[in-house]
Protein backbone atom coordinates (compact mmCIF):
# COMPACT_ATOMS: atom_id res chain seq x y z
CA UNK A 1 0.00 0.00 0.00
CA UNK A 2 1.15 3.57 -0.63
CA UNK A 3 2.18 5.05 2.71
CA UNK A 4 1.57 8.54 1.34
CA UNK A 5 -2.15 7.87 0.68
CA UNK A 6 -2.68 6.79 4.29
CA UNK A 7 -0.14 9.08 5.96
CA UNK A 8 -2.66 11.32 7.76
CA UNK A 9 -4.81 8.40 8.88
CA UNK A 10 -1.76 6.50 10.12
CA UNK A 11 -0.78 9.48 12.25
CA UNK A 12 -4.22 9.34 13.89
CA UNK A 13 -4.46 5.58 14.54
CA UNK A 14 -0.87 4.25 14.42
CA UNK A 15 1.16 2.08 12.03
CA UNK A 16 0.09 -1.24 13.56
CA UNK A 17 -3.58 -0.30 13.34
CA UNK A 18 -3.23 0.85 9.72
CA UNK A 19 -1.69 -2.50 8.82
CA UNK A 20 -4.59 -4.22 10.56
CA UNK A 21 -7.07 -2.28 8.44
CA UNK A 22 -5.20 -3.14 5.25
CA UNK A 23 -5.39 -6.85 6.13
CA UNK A 24 -9.15 -6.75 6.81
CA UNK A 25 -12.00 -7.59 4.41
CA UNK A 26 -15.38 -5.85 4.45
CA UNK A 27 -18.46 -6.80 2.44
CA UNK A 28 -20.64 -3.85 1.41
CA UNK A 29 -24.07 -4.96 0.24
CA UNK A 30 -25.50 -2.28 -2.06
CA UNK A 31 -23.47 0.46 -3.73
CA UNK A 32 -26.16 3.13 -3.93
CA UNK A 33 -26.23 6.43 -2.05
CA UNK A 34 -24.97 5.20 1.32
CA UNK A 35 -22.86 2.44 -0.21
CA UNK A 36 -20.99 4.89 -2.43
CA UNK A 37 -19.91 6.93 0.58
CA UNK A 38 -18.94 3.87 2.64
CA UNK A 39 -17.09 2.14 -0.22
CA UNK A 40 -15.31 5.30 -1.35
CA UNK A 41 -14.04 6.14 2.13
CA UNK A 42 -13.05 2.61 3.15
CA UNK A 43 -11.41 1.95 -0.23
CA UNK A 44 -9.30 5.07 0.22
CA UNK A 45 -8.56 4.03 3.82
CA UNK A 46 -6.89 0.85 2.55
CA UNK A 47 -9.43 -1.82 3.52
CA UNK A 48 -10.11 -4.83 1.30
CA UNK A 49 -13.66 -4.59 -0.06
CA UNK A 50 -16.25 -6.92 -1.55
CA UNK A 51 -18.98 -4.92 -3.32
CA UNK A 52 -22.30 -6.71 -3.91
CA UNK A 53 -24.84 -5.03 -6.19
CA UNK A 54 -26.86 -6.32 -9.17
CA UNK A 55 -28.21 -2.94 -10.29
CA UNK A 56 -27.04 -0.28 -12.78
CA UNK A 57 -26.14 3.40 -12.60
CA UNK A 58 -28.98 5.71 -13.69
CA UNK A 59 -29.06 9.47 -14.17
CA UNK A 60 -31.39 9.84 -11.17
CA UNK A 61 -28.60 8.36 -9.00
CA UNK A 62 -26.06 11.08 -9.71
CA UNK A 63 -27.50 13.62 -7.28
CA UNK A 64 -26.50 11.53 -4.24
CA UNK A 65 -24.38 8.53 -5.33
CA UNK A 66 -21.01 10.22 -5.25
CA UNK A 67 -18.86 7.50 -6.84
CA UNK A 68 -20.54 7.82 -10.26
CA UNK A 69 -20.52 10.25 -13.18
CA UNK A 70 -22.50 10.46 -16.43
CA UNK A 71 -19.92 8.18 -18.05
CA UNK A 72 -21.07 5.37 -15.73
CA UNK A 73 -24.78 5.52 -16.67
CA UNK A 74 -25.96 2.06 -17.72
CA UNK A 75 -22.95 0.34 -16.14
CA UNK A 76 -23.32 -2.26 -13.38
CA UNK A 77 -22.82 -0.38 -10.11
CA UNK A 78 -20.39 -2.83 -8.53
CA UNK A 79 -18.09 -2.60 -11.58
CA UNK A 80 -18.34 1.20 -11.80
CA UNK A 81 -17.69 1.60 -8.07
CA UNK A 82 -14.62 -0.64 -8.23
CA UNK A 83 -13.23 1.28 -11.23
CA UNK A 84 -13.70 4.69 -9.59
CA UNK A 85 -12.26 3.66 -6.20
CA UNK A 86 -9.19 2.23 -7.95
CA UNK A 87 -8.79 5.55 -9.78
CA UNK A 88 -8.28 7.19 -6.36
CA UNK A 89 -6.33 4.34 -4.75
CA UNK A 90 -4.77 1.96 -7.32
CA UNK A 91 -3.54 -0.34 -4.52
CA UNK A 92 -7.03 -1.00 -3.15
CA UNK A 93 -8.11 -4.66 -3.05
CA UNK A 94 -11.66 -4.76 -4.38
CA UNK A 95 -13.89 -7.58 -5.58
CA UNK A 96 -17.07 -6.65 -7.47
CA UNK A 97 -20.02 -9.08 -7.35
CA UNK A 98 -22.87 -8.28 -9.75
CA UNK A 99 -25.28 -10.86 -8.37
CA UNK A 100 -28.22 -10.49 -6.00
CA UNK A 101 -27.80 -11.59 -2.40
CA UNK A 102 -29.91 -14.65 -1.57
CA UNK A 103 -29.93 -17.58 0.84
CA UNK A 104 -27.97 -19.79 -1.57
CA UNK A 105 -24.96 -17.47 -1.81
CA UNK A 106 -25.13 -15.31 1.32
CA UNK A 107 -22.71 -17.29 3.48
CA UNK A 108 -20.14 -17.27 0.67
CA UNK A 109 -20.46 -13.56 -0.19
CA UNK A 110 -20.63 -12.34 3.41
CA UNK A 111 -17.77 -14.41 4.84
CA UNK A 112 -15.64 -11.38 5.78
CA UNK A 113 -14.46 -9.52 8.90
CA UNK A 114 -17.39 -7.08 8.76
CA UNK A 115 -20.62 -6.67 6.78
CA UNK A 116 -22.12 -3.26 5.98
CA UNK A 117 -25.73 -3.17 4.80
CA UNK A 118 -26.33 -0.35 2.32
CA UNK A 119 -29.23 -1.97 0.48
CA UNK A 120 -32.62 -0.57 -0.46
CA UNK A 121 -34.14 -3.94 0.41
CA UNK A 122 -35.22 -4.78 3.95
CA UNK A 123 -35.57 -8.50 3.15
CA UNK A 124 -31.82 -8.67 2.49
CA UNK A 125 -31.18 -7.30 5.97
CA UNK A 126 -32.88 -10.27 7.60
CA UNK A 127 -30.62 -12.54 5.57
CA UNK A 128 -27.51 -10.57 6.56
CA UNK A 129 -28.63 -10.80 10.19
CA UNK A 130 -28.81 -14.60 10.07
CA UNK A 131 -25.38 -14.97 8.43
CA UNK A 132 -23.95 -12.54 10.99
CA UNK A 133 -25.23 -14.60 13.92
CA UNK A 134 -24.34 -17.96 12.37
CA UNK A 135 -20.74 -16.94 11.60
CA UNK A 136 -20.33 -14.40 14.44
CA UNK A 137 -19.54 -11.57 12.03
CA UNK A 138 -20.34 -8.00 13.14
CA UNK A 139 -22.47 -5.90 10.80
CA UNK A 140 -23.69 -2.34 10.38
CA UNK A 141 -27.22 -1.51 9.23
CA UNK A 142 -27.73 1.78 7.39
CA UNK A 143 -30.81 3.51 5.99
CA UNK A 144 -31.68 6.88 4.45
CA UNK A 145 -35.11 8.05 3.32
CA UNK A 146 -36.56 11.57 2.91
CA UNK A 147 -34.53 13.60 5.44
CA UNK A 148 -33.99 10.86 8.03
CA UNK A 149 -31.14 8.39 8.42
CA UNK A 150 -30.40 5.43 10.68
CA UNK A 151 -27.31 3.42 11.60
CA UNK A 152 -27.34 0.35 13.86
CA UNK A 153 -24.43 -1.80 15.00
CA UNK A 154 -24.76 -5.53 15.68
CA UNK A 155 -21.81 -7.54 17.03
CA UNK A 156 -22.87 -10.92 15.63
CA UNK A 157 -23.48 -12.28 19.13
CA UNK A 158 -27.21 -11.47 19.24
CA UNK A 159 -29.19 -10.23 22.25
CA UNK A 160 -30.20 -7.98 20.56
CA UNK A 161 -30.10 -8.61 16.82
CA UNK A 162 -31.83 -6.97 13.85
CA UNK A 163 -34.93 -9.17 14.26
CA UNK A 164 -35.27 -7.88 17.82
CA UNK A 165 -35.63 -4.41 16.27
CA UNK A 166 -37.82 -5.49 13.31
CA UNK A 167 -39.58 -8.77 14.28
CA UNK A 168 -41.27 -9.57 10.95
CA UNK A 169 -40.18 -9.29 7.33
CA UNK A 170 -42.49 -6.67 5.73
CA UNK A 171 -44.18 -7.42 2.42
CA UNK A 172 -42.78 -5.79 -0.70
CA UNK A 173 -44.35 -2.37 -1.26
CA UNK A 174 -45.30 -1.86 2.39
CA UNK A 175 -42.34 0.44 3.13
CA UNK A 176 -41.31 3.74 1.60
CA UNK A 177 -38.36 3.66 -0.80
CA UNK A 178 -36.30 6.45 -2.36
CA UNK A 179 -37.89 6.12 -5.82
CA UNK A 180 -41.33 6.99 -4.35
CA UNK A 181 -40.59 8.95 -1.15
CA UNK A 182 -37.35 10.64 -2.22
CA UNK A 183 -34.20 11.31 -0.22
CA UNK A 184 -32.30 14.50 0.62
CA UNK A 185 -29.14 14.46 -1.53
CA UNK A 186 -26.45 14.88 1.18
CA UNK A 187 -28.12 12.49 3.66
CA UNK A 188 -26.75 9.17 2.30
CA UNK A 189 -23.21 10.56 2.43
CA UNK A 190 -23.71 11.67 6.05
CA UNK A 191 -24.97 8.21 6.98
CA UNK A 192 -22.23 6.53 4.96
CA UNK A 193 -19.47 8.63 6.53
CA UNK A 194 -20.60 7.72 10.06
CA UNK A 195 -20.90 4.05 9.06
CA UNK A 196 -17.38 4.10 7.59
CA UNK A 197 -15.98 5.55 10.82
CA UNK A 198 -17.87 2.92 12.83
CA UNK A 199 -16.46 0.21 10.56
CA UNK A 200 -12.88 1.29 11.27
CA UNK A 201 -13.58 1.36 15.02
CA UNK A 202 -15.07 -2.16 14.93
CA UNK A 203 -12.15 -3.56 12.93
CA UNK A 204 -9.72 -2.03 15.42
CA UNK A 205 -11.50 -3.75 18.31
CA UNK A 206 -13.85 -1.04 19.59
CA UNK A 207 -17.11 -2.90 19.02
CA UNK A 208 -20.58 -2.22 20.35
CA UNK A 209 -23.86 -4.11 20.04
CA UNK A 210 -27.46 -3.01 19.73
CA UNK A 211 -26.87 0.72 19.32
CA UNK A 212 -29.15 2.68 16.96
CA UNK A 213 -28.29 6.21 15.81
CA UNK A 214 -31.21 8.19 14.38
CA UNK A 215 -30.32 11.19 12.21
CA UNK A 216 -32.88 13.93 11.59
CA UNK A 217 -33.06 17.48 12.85
CA UNK A 218 -31.02 16.12 15.76
CA UNK A 219 -28.80 13.08 16.38
CA UNK A 220 -30.28 10.57 18.83
CA UNK A 221 -28.61 7.39 20.15
CA UNK A 222 -30.92 4.60 21.28
CA UNK A 223 -30.44 1.14 22.77
CA UNK A 224 -32.17 -1.68 20.86
CA UNK A 225 -34.14 -3.86 23.26
CA UNK A 226 -33.43 -7.59 23.37
CA UNK A 227 -36.54 -9.72 22.83
CA UNK A 228 -36.51 -12.97 24.80
CA UNK A 229 -38.59 -14.76 22.17
CA UNK A 230 -36.27 -13.88 19.25
CA UNK A 231 -35.56 -17.17 17.43
CA UNK A 232 -32.61 -15.70 15.54
CA UNK A 233 -30.82 -14.80 18.77
CA UNK A 234 -31.38 -18.45 19.75
CA UNK A 235 -29.47 -19.43 16.57
CA UNK A 236 -32.51 -20.59 14.64
CA UNK A 237 -32.18 -19.43 11.03
CA UNK A 238 -35.48 -19.73 9.14
CA UNK A 239 -34.21 -17.99 5.98
CA UNK A 240 -30.93 -19.91 5.64
CA UNK A 241 -32.68 -23.23 6.31
CA UNK A 242 -35.46 -22.47 3.81
CA UNK A 243 -38.32 -22.34 6.31
CA UNK A 244 -38.94 -18.65 5.51
CA UNK A 245 -39.00 -17.43 1.90
CA UNK A 246 -38.04 -13.83 1.17
CA UNK A 247 -39.27 -13.72 -2.43
CA UNK A 248 -42.54 -11.89 -1.59
CA UNK A 249 -40.60 -9.33 0.44
CA UNK A 250 -37.87 -8.51 -2.09
CA UNK A 251 -38.21 -4.95 -3.35
CA UNK A 252 -36.32 -3.44 -6.29
CA UNK A 253 -36.15 0.36 -6.10
CA UNK A 254 -37.74 1.92 -9.20
CA UNK A 255 -37.75 -1.26 -11.31
CA UNK A 256 -40.01 -3.99 -12.68
CA UNK A 257 -38.74 -7.50 -11.94
CA UNK A 258 -39.93 -10.72 -13.56
CA UNK A 259 -38.82 -14.33 -13.29
CA UNK A 260 -37.47 -16.03 -16.40
CA UNK A 261 -37.07 -19.66 -17.45
CA UNK A 262 -34.54 -18.75 -20.13
CA UNK A 263 -31.02 -20.03 -19.23
CA UNK A 264 -28.50 -17.23 -18.64
CA UNK A 265 -26.30 -18.34 -21.56
CA UNK A 266 -29.29 -18.23 -23.91
CA UNK A 267 -30.35 -14.81 -22.58
CA UNK A 268 -26.85 -13.50 -23.37
CA UNK A 269 -27.15 -14.73 -26.98
CA UNK A 270 -30.57 -13.12 -27.42
CA UNK A 271 -29.39 -9.83 -25.92
CA UNK A 272 -26.41 -9.66 -28.27
CA UNK A 273 -28.67 -10.36 -31.25
CA UNK A 274 -31.58 -8.04 -30.46
CA UNK A 275 -30.21 -5.13 -28.38
CA UNK A 276 -27.14 -3.12 -27.49
CA UNK A 277 -24.97 -4.53 -24.67
CA UNK A 278 -23.84 -1.74 -22.32
CA UNK A 279 -22.22 -3.71 -19.48
CA UNK A 280 -21.89 -7.37 -18.54
CA UNK A 281 -20.36 -9.81 -16.09
CA UNK A 282 -20.62 -13.50 -15.34
CA UNK A 283 -23.88 -12.96 -13.45
CA UNK A 284 -25.60 -9.99 -15.14
CA UNK A 285 -26.05 -8.43 -18.58
CA UNK A 286 -27.14 -4.83 -19.11
CA UNK A 287 -28.72 -4.16 -22.51
CA UNK A 288 -30.52 -1.21 -24.06
CA UNK A 289 -33.69 -1.82 -26.05
CA UNK A 290 -35.89 1.06 -27.27
CA UNK A 291 -34.56 3.42 -24.55
CA UNK A 292 -35.28 0.85 -21.83
CA UNK A 293 -32.72 -1.11 -19.82
CA UNK A 294 -33.15 -4.89 -19.71
CA UNK A 295 -30.96 -6.73 -17.17
CA UNK A 296 -31.08 -10.54 -17.12
CA UNK A 297 -29.51 -12.03 -13.97
CA UNK A 298 -27.97 -15.47 -13.67
CA UNK A 299 -30.26 -16.06 -10.69
CA UNK A 300 -33.24 -16.26 -13.07
CA UNK A 301 -34.70 -12.76 -12.75
CA UNK A 302 -34.92 -10.00 -15.35
CA UNK A 303 -34.87 -6.36 -14.20
CA UNK A 304 -36.59 -3.78 -16.42
CA UNK A 305 -35.82 -0.06 -16.02
CA UNK A 306 -37.27 2.97 -17.82
CA UNK A 307 -40.08 0.83 -19.18
CA UNK A 308 -43.13 2.79 -20.36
Amino acid sequence: MSSEIHARQQLAIGKKEQRKLENSRVCIVGVGGTGCAVAGLLGRAGLGLILVDRDIVEKSNLGRQILYTEKDIGTLKALAAKKNILAANPDAKITAITDELKAENAERFLNTDLIIDCTDNIAARFLINEVSLKKKIPWIYTGAIKNEGMIAIFSGAGKPCFRCMVPRVPKAGSLEICSTAGVLGPLPSVVGSIAARSAIEILLGHSENGKLLKIGDEFEMLNIKEREWCDTCKKEFPILTGRENLEKSMQFCGAIVLKSDVPFSEARKRMKKNSKIISSSGTAIVSEHKNSRVIPLKSGKIIFRNVR
